[in-house]
């Protein structure tokens, strides 16, 4: 009977133990994977709790390790501080505000429409916090995958206690130093064909935040770069002396094209320009621009009195390109 009745709560033990794995199966949180991709070409995936489609709740100290950043909490002022190289930003989640110190120590106010919360001693942030870092993204439905596209070769680095004194002294500062939005253009894209999609968000990724300015011309292929698979580029279709043939990429002409005319809308002067040698489909004619490295450019001069950069967004069929008055300020 004794032993009968061991084998019995064995049995009952092992069915508490499977039952709990599962129910914490159930309810635990699946992964998403985020690639980060560096201007360099170098790239870099972790895995993050979030449902596919949805930027995953990402915490402080996941984002630093996203971006390779300093990142120090300030227990007395109940204050997260996260540094890279010239930028710093401040979380203060009892305000529920964001405050971002650049170089020039310009102290920045902005409200997110999500509260951060502390979560086991981890501050966690709203998905909204990419794009309010200007940080190009899109997500990769085939593979699963959160593509997050930074403008410098390498973000790593950062002085956070520097940082972190300049917050301390201008915290009490009010700034109403906004930018404001000039003008935008928008492109439809096909979201199906994802070689030239790919192309498109590696080429805007390069030219979201770069400035606008009366001191020198602005040049796309000098912006950009070559278009190479090493940074990530892939084979589509670009249009040759009135053909259709295959390059990487392929596609980039639609970025270009969407620029040129946020760059009419604006009033800039266009110092260089090239049509295509076929018609396109996204913009209407004679208002495309093609380039090509190391030949076809597209050059853009600020002859008015107002600073400008240049800010990017991507829908799932769509490039939309916006000039802002002042210098980027993520």
């Amino acid at each position: 009977m004794k032993k009968i009745l061991k084998v019995f709560l064995i049995g009952l033990m092992t069915l508490i133990l499977i039952a709990g794995f599962t129910i914490k199966s159930a309810f635990a949180l699946p992964e998403i994977a985020v690639t980060v991709h560096y201007g360099n070409g170098e790239e870099k995936t972790v895995n993050l709790p979030g449902k596919g489609g949805e930027l995953p709740r990402l915490s402080l100290t996941a984002l630093a390790q996203l971006l390779g950043a300093n990142v120090a909490w300030q227990a007395e002022e109940k204050t997260a501080v996260w540094a890279a190289n010239d930028l710093g930003v401040v979380f203060c989640p009892n305000l529920s505000t964001v405050r971002v110190i650049n170089s020039q120590s310009e102290l920045l106010r902005y409200t997110w429409p999500e509260r951060a919360q502390i979560i086991d001693g981890r501050m966690c942030l709203p998905p909204s916090l990419i794009e309010f870092l200007g940080i190009v993204n899109f997500w990769d439905e085939t593979n699963e995958t959160w593509h997050l596209y930074l403008l410098d070769e390498n973000i790593s680095g950062g002085n956070t206690s520097k940082v972190w004194q300049v917050a301390k002294e201008d915290l009490l500062e009010e700034l109403a130093t906004l930018p404001r939005k000039i003008t935008s253009y928008t492109t439809k894209l096909d979201p199906n064909n994802k070689a030239r999609t790919t192309n498109l968000k590696i080429a805007a990724a390069a030219l979201h935040g770069l400035p606008l300015s009366g001191s020198h011309i602005f040049s796309f292929n000098d912006s950009v770069g070559e278009r190479t698979a090493e940074k990530g580029y892939q084979m589509a279709i670009i249009y040759l002396n009135g053909n259709k043939v295959e390059d990487y990429g392929g596609g980039i002409c639609q970025v270009s094209s969407t620029l040129y005319n946020a760059a009419l809308a604006a009033g800039l002067e266009i110092v260089e320009r090239h049509p295509h040698s076929l018609p396109v489909d996204y913009v209407p004619e004679n208002l495309d621009a093609t380039v090509s490295w190391g030949s076809k450019d597209l050059k853009i001069f600020n002859d008015t009195e107002e600073p400008m950069h240049i800010r990017v967004h991507f829908t799932e069929d769509s490039l939309t390109i916006s000039l802002w008055s002042g210098y980027f300020a993520p």
